[in-house]
Formats: structure tokens, C-alpha cells, sequence
């Protein structure tokens, strides 16, 4: 069964990620509906954004019920291979649904923020071949249903 959430929730995921996008000097593609509902299409059906150059940004989207209308929350983000530069966003970590986060092989700066342990529940997260630095924060002890890092 889908998890209840609120409406607010759609529109607070798809500012954060604009802003994400922002920050990194993206921009959505055509098929994306950036000004509202951003859990359209390939977001939601079987399309697999996994290993494959087609998708090198994509979401996917929980469907969640909500009264008598349907929402979603965006819980996995993938921004790959895209010369995506700077440091990660701190608006990143309004996507508090995140269970999947793939930010490799981009010209990302900087440490990985404590902020990533605030999202509890990642499982999967990919920042390989980026030119991060600094110490892993100690705030990843906090994701607890992390499978792989």
C-alpha cells in the first residue's frame, strides 16, 4: 500500500528540485514538467534510469495517496555524466524522500555535506569520479538503510 502524503509535498519536492538543477547548471529536459508535477511519464511507469545513457537525468517517483487525489514524492535522482559543477546543493536535501541518489561522474567540488545524513532513508548513493574532498562526514551514521555508498 502507498504511503499517505500531502500535496504540499509534490509542489516542495519539485522547488527543490528545480533548485538543485539550478545550482548545478542543468536544466530539465523537454519531457520533464518542471512547473508542476515533475512524477510524470518515465518517473512513474517501469522505465529503467539505471545503466543507461539515455536517462543520465532522471527521477522516479512513489506513487502516495492522498484523500481523493494522488501524489508523489521523489525518491530516486539521478544527475550522471552531465559536467554538472560545484559544490552538491544544499537544496538537496529538501528531497527528504530520497531512497536513491546518483550524482556521478560530474565536476562536483567540495566535501559531501553533513546535510546527506538528514536523508534517512537512502539506500543507494553514487558520487564516484567527481573531484569531491574533505572527510566523510560523520553524519552518514545516520542512514540507517544504507545498502551501498
Amino acid at each position: 500500500m502507498a504511503a499517505v502524503c500531502p500535496p504540499s509535498l509534490l509542489r516542495f519536492d519539485a522547488a527543490a528540485l528545480n533548485a538543485v538543477f539550478a545550482k548545478l547548471g542543468q536544466k530539465a529536459g523537454p519531457s520533464w514538467n518542471i512547473s508542476g508535477d515533475p512524477c510524470t511519464g518515465a518517473a512513474t511507469d517501469n522505465t529503467n534510469i539505471d545503466n543507461s545513457d539515455i536517462f543520465k537525468a532522471a527521477i522516479k517517483c512513489e506513487v502516495c495517496t492522498g484523500g481523493n487525489t494522488s501524489v508523489c514524492r521523489i525518491t530516486r535522482l539521478k544527475i550522471y555524466a552531465l559536467d554538472a559543477v560545484g559544490p552538491i546543493p544544499e537544496e538537496l536535501r529538501n528531497l527528504t524522500a530520497l531512497t536513491n541518489l546518483d550524482l556521478g561522474q560530474n565536476y562536483l567540488t567540495g566535501p559531501l555535506p553533513s546535510f546527506i545524513g538528514e536523508l534517512t532513508d537512502m539506500q543507494y548513493m553514487t558520487f564516484g569520479i567527481n573531484a569531491l574532498s574533505g572527510p566523510v562526514p560523520k553524519e552518514l551514521g545516520n542512514l540507517k538503510n544504507l545498502i551501498r555508498l
